[in-house]
This record gives C-alpha cells, sequence and structure tokens, in this order.
C-alpha cells in the first residue's frame, strides 16, 4: 500500500457531511413540462408569463451526487439559492467538504464563489477547509485571476493541476462533464495528499473513531450520574472546584476509544517507511534513518 492511499483511507474515516451550492439544483422546466393547475381548484390555470423559464447552465444530477457522496459515507446536502453564500456562512463551514458553482446566476463572472471562498480562509484562517469549484467554465486562467482578485495570499498547489490553497483552505477546481457519480472519489484522491500527512492521518483516524463511538462517551456520562455529582459538589470545598473535574473525566473516555480504535498503528513502522517513501525529501531517510533494510524502526 502507497501513504497515498493510507492518507484516502484516514480521509475517509474523518469526512461525515459535504454541501453543495449549485444553481442548476433548483433549474425550472420547460413551459411544456411545468404541470398546470386545475381550473376550480385552488389558484388558476398558469399563463405563459408565468411559466417556468427553461434553464440553459449545465445541469446538475443531484440524486446520483447524493448517492455517490453516500457510498461514502457521507450525508450530502444541496442547494439552489445562491444566497446560502452569504447569509449562511457558518452553517456552511460545519460541513466537512463544500462543493460550489463558479458561476451562480445571470451575469456572475464568478465574485460570489470567490468572495466565498475568501471569506471562508479569513474568518477561521486556522480551520481546515476543503472546497471544490465545480464549474462548466473552460477560462481555468480567469478562474484563477478572480479567485486573486479576492484572494492575493492564493498559491498553486505544487504537483496537483487546478489546486490551490489560501492558508488552510484547500481550493480544487473540477470541471463539469456528467461526474457526478464518481466526484466524490474523485475529490477523496484529489485532496487526500493535499491535506494528509503522518500525523494528520492520526488526527484524521482519531476524529473518525470519535464521531463512530459517540453514543458510547454519551452513555458514560447519562443523566443518572447527575445525583452523584450534585452531592459530591454539595460535600466539596470550594464547591466550584468540581466544576473542573468533569474535563479529565471526559478526555480518559476519548481515551479510552482512541486506545481501543488503535489510533497509534497509523504511526507503526511500515506506515512510516511508507511516508519516507512517498515524500519526496529523500535525504530525509538518508541523513535521519538508515537503509530501510535494517531493522531500526521499531513499533511503540
Amino acid at each position: 500500500m502507497t501513504f497515498k492511499n493510507r492518507s484516502i483511507g484516514a480521509l475517509q474515516a474523518y469526512l461525515r457531511t459535504a454541501a453543495v451550492i449549485d444553481d442548476a439544483a433548483l433549474k425550472l422546466q420547460s413551459r411544456e413540462a411545468a404541470p398546470l393547475s386545475t381550473p376550480g381548484r385552488g389558484r388558476p390555470p398558469l399563463q405563459q408569463s408565468d411559466a417556468p423559464r427553461a434553464f440553459n447552465g449545465a445541469t446538475l444530477d443531484v440524486p446520483a451526487l447524493v448517492d455517490a457522496f453516500l457510498e461514502q459515507g457521507i450525508l450530502c446536502t444541496v442547494f439552489g439559492r445562491k444566497e446560502v453564500l452569504t447569509d449562511n456562512i457558518d452553517a456552511l463551514l460545519r460541513s466537512d467538504i463544500l462543493v460550489v458553482d463558479w458561476i451562480l446566476f445571470d451575469d456572475d463572472d464568478g465574485s460570489m464563489t470567490a468572495s466565498f471562498i475568501h471569506e471562508c480562509a479569513v474568518r477561521h484562517p486556522h480551520a481546515l477547509h476543503m472546497i471544490c469549484i465545480y464549474t462548466s467554465t473552460n477560462d481555468l486562467g480567469a478562474i484563477e485571476q478572480k479567485l486573486r482578485e479576492f484572494s492575493p495570499d492564493l498559491k498553486n498547489v505544487q504537483d496537483t493541476p487546478r489546486a490551490y490553497s489560501i492558508g488552510s483552505t484547500y481550493v480544487l477546481i473540477v470541471d463539469k462533464n456528467n461526474r457526478e457519480e464518481t466526484l466524490p472519489n474523485l475529490l477523496l484522491d484529489a485532496f487526500a495528499p493535499l491535506v494528509g500527512g503522518l500525523l494528520r492521518n492520526a488526527v484524521f483516524h482519531s476524529i473518525g473513531a470519535i464521531r463512530n463511538n459517540t453514543h458510547a462517551l454519551l452513555d458514560r456520562f447519562h443523566s443518572d450520574l447527575d445525583p452523584a455529582f450534585i452531592t459530591h459538589r454539595v460535600y466539596s470545598t470550594p464547591c466550584e472546584d468540581t466544576e473542573q473535574h468533569i474535563i479529565p473525566l471526559i478526555c480518559s473516555e476519548i481515551g479510552n476509544i482512541l486506545r481501543q480504535e488503535k489510533i497509534s498503528d497509523n504511526l507503526n513502522k511500515t506506515i512510516t517507511r511508507e511516508w519516507i517513501e512517498d515524500t519526496t525529501i529523500h535525504t530525509l531517510s538518508e541523513n535521519v534513518f538508515p537503509s530501510p533494510s535494517q531493522d531500526v524502526l521499531h513499533d511503540a
């Protein structure tokens, strides 16, 4: 197995949610296909001036996209309103991965998406954001230029075409070409080497393990324990000290989860050697570690 495959597995363990913002999700049917109201039942029949207009942009197969994410264990929510990018930024940032259309309305030049990406980067400069620009626009140079207008710190990611970074925000441009069924796999393959790492992968697995065992963690602190806590507080001096006691207890339970899931195995000798072979810093293995043929990396 390669270290890249390890990184993909770690990212899969971490990812839980995805948000897609694309006006094609609310594309209107042509007037001929639009249902008409029955006279005498509710509002009058749909007139030609009221008929939905045909959608001229690139289509989006929402069911295929949602199913494809679900196969990866990721719950995907699709939004068609462009206002989501301005009115619900904090809520969107709760998603582990974001997919945003470049052109969100008529006469749009990508400014809304570029502004949203910039806002993500500056609001939480140290937070990890993975954003995919999913577009039918062929002029990648214009997209990059617009991104730089809003984010002067934009950097090209070496060895990864169409990939950029703004601090801890990573942006990947993917062209629309009926890729909905394969998009999640494509994103995993592209983002994993960008955001992964020897220690980062262990953290990804740790977060995934905690998420998978949230029910067990909650069960350890069920409401039946509340009377015991109150009694302990009453007999403690000063009683306020008991408020801090919960922290080591929670940390201990989380530690038990991580040990049970064998998180430390993600840093064993085999994976460490895979990282050395994968990295471009070949002198690291020569100067820090002897030849891999020598058994110098010992398991804990």
